[in-house]
């Protein structure tokens, strides 16, 4: 029986690369491409998937996998320093960077199989989904020509999703391109630790290599155009500013660069001047950039088929993911919405749904809902949050009640040696029903999505107070906040 699976699995991939035509192409095999082919393969259509780099994307090959891969090495080392409070003495502590970078490389050849994600690879073929490696650019509306190597291959479809995702913004700073600067892609690369290092950029990318960095000894400097963390509660940002400089890491926040010179001998030298106007000039062995992301799409030759895109380069999508030309779909980062590979996911499943519908020519196309987006940031302590801060429900509701409270005291805090954890749940007073919710402490992104979960179903706060949580565990912060309600 499986020998004739497999025969048959091979003779319909055989047919697949004689094709010329498919229902659906999609273009990009990131977390939203990989969605959006396997939702419009389950339809029975014919799918192909187009990647020009590796398959996965940059979540497995550079970003979240061995970002956090390398965190786990940063908090392990936090726990080896804390074991002196349990009575357990450790000498001769030492890091070895290069053997902490090859062990994050195996996390992600276990992930994504090489070469070129070969695990995404089997899988998809599997599926019978057929995939072609190369650069896509489109012809007309229903053609796109795929530049191989040595060759250029002319496909069509009745129906496509873009899914090319971003790239690192440049922002433009005088002498940025003069020298050579570190982005996310790079640190896997790097030989040794930065004995100093200048982070360009206050976002969660920012913060979170601010702490890994600073964990392992670097002298880190953070500079952010705005607060830290400007998109999320003010009560975040500044907690995280207020932990990261408890880090020893120099935080300079609503502060602009001037310009990034060679100083001396391999050191670079960063102009700043923040919005009080006050001058200062820092030093710096490396410097890396986390300045935000502009989308992949120049390349696909989108005025050619009349596609409308912003200054960043995102494609303009409607709530069903349509772009202004209705059989070409977008999903993930290339439509400048959440830049987070859960929220790429979800949009890959609805855009992959949508285009298989087009190409069917059926009815009924699904609408994304993205109303409760929980998100992470990785520092130290663990930052997690969902729903809208503060600022945004008092602008969206007439009444609403704000709840924060520390949570050093709760059992599982004090059994770990925990010195630090708050939770804060911004409520609507007149329907008791959960608005936001901002967690910080051990496990907070996992911890959050009881509260997402409430805050999608609309259930009323008194119920996280009535339901009992286990004891000692640090879901208890839940039922702590809910009951000061």
């Amino acid at each position: 029986m499986e020998l004739c699976k497999n025969i048959i699995s091979l003779i319909y991939m055989t047919l697949l690369k004689s094709k010329s035509s498919y229902d659906v192409i999609v273009i990009g095999a990131g977390s939203a491409g990989s969605s959006a082919a396997l939702r419009a393969r389950t339809f029975g259509t014919s799918v192909c998937l187009i990647e020009d780099q590796y398959l996965g994307g940059d979540c497995p090959n550079y970003a979240c996998i061995p970002s956090k891969a390398l965190f786990e090495g940063t908090e392990l080392l936090r726990m080896v320093r804390k074991a002196k409070m349990c009575g357990i003495h450790i000498s001769g502590l030492e890091i070895d960077f290069q053997k902490m970078i090859q062990s994050v490389r195996k996390v992600v050849d276990q992930v994504t199989g090489t070469p070129c994600g070969q695990a995404y690879q089997d899988f998809f073929q599997a599926q019978g989904i057929h995939i072609e490696f190369g650069k896509a650019v489109f012809e007309d509306e229903h053609t796109v020509i795929i530049e191989k190597k040595n060759d250029k291959i002319r496909l069509k479809a009745k129906a496509f999703v873009i899914a090319t995702g971003s790239s690192l913004f440049i922002p433009p700073i005088k002498g940025i391109t003069d020298i050579s600067f570190l982005t996310y892609k790079d640190i896997l690369n790097l030989s040794n630790i930065p004995k100093s290092l200048a982070i360009i950029g206050g976002g969660p990318v920012g913060c979170e290599f601010a702490t890994f960095f600073g964990a392992l000894g670097s002298k880190v400097s953070l500079i952010s155009k705005t607060t830290l963390l400007d998109r999320e509660d003010s009560f975040i940002g500044s907690f995280v500013e207020d932990q990261l400089e408890k880090q020893k890491v120099e935080v300079f926040t609503n502060t602009e660069i001037q310009r990034i010179f060679m100083a001396r001998g391999s050191i670079y030298g960063i102009e700043l001047n923040n919005f009080e106007h006050q001058e200062k000039t820092i030093a710096c062995e490396r410097i890396l950039l986390a300045t935000g992301k502009h989308g992949n799409i120049l390349d696909l030759n989108p005025s050619k088929i009349g596609l409308q895109t912003t200054s960043r380069g995102y494609i303009s999508v409607s709530s069903k993911l349509q772009s202004h030309v209705k059989h070409i779909f977008a999903a993930g980062d290339i439509t400048g919405g959440f830049q987070f590979t859960h929220t790429a996911h979800k949009e890959g499943q609805i855009a992959g749904y949508n285009a298989a519908c087009i190409a069917r020519r059926k009815k009924g196309l699904k609408i994304l809902d993205e109303r409760v987006v929980p998100r992470v940031i990785f520092v130290h302590p663990e930052v997690a949050c969902v729903g809208l801060s503060e600022e945004e429900a008092k602008k969206m509701y007439q009444s609403i009640r704000v709840v924060t409270i520390p949570l050093e005291n709760l059992g599982r805090y004090v059994v770990d040696r925990e010195p630090i954890g708050f939770i804060k749940m911004i409520i609507q007073t007149k329907t008791r029903t959960i608005l936001g919710a901002h967690l910080i402490g051990p496990r907070a992104g996992d911890i959050i999505h009881e509260i997402a979960l409430a805050i999608h179903l609309q259930i009323k706060v008194d119920v996280l107070d009535e339901m009992i949580h286990a004891f000692p565990t640090y879901a208890e912060a839940i039922t702590e906040a809910a009951s000061r309600f």
